[in-house]
């Protein structure tokens, strides 16, 4: 996730052998509509890390279904800047 007066994801498609992610709109704002796809039923979390690697939001999801999930992230309190997103499912990231 980037931001310059307001955030964008830098890949717009993420994929691992069992999780896919898009984010959008590009650029952000105050919330990014996540769509995360996972091959089996797994506990799931985002987080989000700064340029330098420091966590700066991290949330829970619970246990989510295999299938295509839409999450709507709050990122109002992140200051303009690039960001790395992370979804982990089991094992899985991506």
């Amino acid at each position: 996730i980037s931001r310059i007066s307001s955030v964008s994801m830098g890949l717009s498609a993420l994929h691992s052998p069992k999780i896919s992610i898009s984010v959008t709109p590009h650029p952000m704002n105050t919330k990014a509509q996540l769509t995360i796809e996972l091959g089996v039923a797994t506990r799931t979390e985002i987080s989000i890390f700064d340029v330098l690697g420091v966590l700066v939001q991290r949330r829970s999801l619970g246990e989510l279904s295999a299938g295509a999930h839409q999450i709507e992230q709050d990122i109002h309190n992140l200051p303009n800047g690039i960001y790395c997103l992370v979804v982990q499912g089991g094992t899985e990231r991506a």
